[in-house]
């Protein structure tokens, strides 16, 4: 067997994790980010009618707030806090990069929705696939909805929705969780990952299969990538 798969009677500390049951984000949307306006620049710019306040942007436009940078084809800026960004959209924020067809960033609650058939955020080794992406730049925090699947080096991940916390460098995937690699397959309800380590915290109606057959359940534990082991703390069987 080329994990060991143990269980332990006893409980296990994990950090502190709120889940969102219905639709909300844990990503704070307080609007404490720069209060200034959002700095634009672009090859071409002007009023969308004359003595209109919203202006368009045309050919390598740039946006900034709380150290991110938009870049894309074309914008149009409705006030101070508001832009929408069109074509070839990327936004960047320390080492997490989001790629779509459109966004549209709010400077008063610091936060960004990027639209595309398929957003790609990617983060060193990882890279996550989803329709549906936003992230606040003051607190670095993402959350996908309507399905996503993460790559990490041999691991992937698919869930229903999540939260990625781009400092920790951790994915929250809830509803409908399964990961996999070439030495196990894990199913359950809630899954914490941390694309560094590729260590993972599961909790609730867990299922692990490893390549030699082996079957493991339970409510809450840990695999560590490092041991290759699973630690079961609760309802293990």
């Amino acid at each position: 067997m080329r994990r060991l798969l143990s269980i332990l009677l006893v409980p296990a500390l994990f950090g502190t994790l709120l889940f969102a049951q219905g639709g909300g984000s844990v990503a704070p949307k307080n609007g404490r980010g720069e209060k200034k306006i959002i700095h634009l620049k672009s090859d071409l710019s002007g009023p969308v009618a004359p003595g209109d306040s919203v202006l368009f942007l045309v050919g390598n436009v740039a946006a900034q707030h709380n150290g991110a940078v938009i870049t894309c084809d074309s914008a149009v800026r409705y006030s101070d806090t508001r832009v929408e960004c069109f074509g070839n959209v990327l936004i960047n924020k320390n080492t997490t990069y989001m790629y779509g067809e459109r966004a549209d960033y709010d400077g008063a609650i610091n936060e960004v929705r990027v639209y595309s058939d398929l957003v790609k955020v990617v983060d060193g080794d990882a890279t996550l696939y989803t329709p549906n992406f936003s992230f606040n730049t003051q607190d670095n925090i993402g959350e996908f909805w309507g399905g996503g699947v993460l790559t990490n080096r041999q691991n992937v991940m698919e869930a229903q929705r999540g939260y990625y916390f781009s400092d920790r460098k951790e994915l929250v995937a809830v509803d409908a969780v399964e990961m996999r690699n070439e030495e196990y397959q894990m199913k359950g309800d809630s899954v914490i990952y941390n694309t560094e380590s590729e260590n993972a915290y599961f909790h609730e109606n867990t299922h692990i299969w490893d390549a030699d057959g082996n079957y493991l359940s339970g409510d809450r534990g840990e695999y560590n990538k490092a041991a290759q082991q699973d630690l079961v703390t609760r309802n293990g069987y």
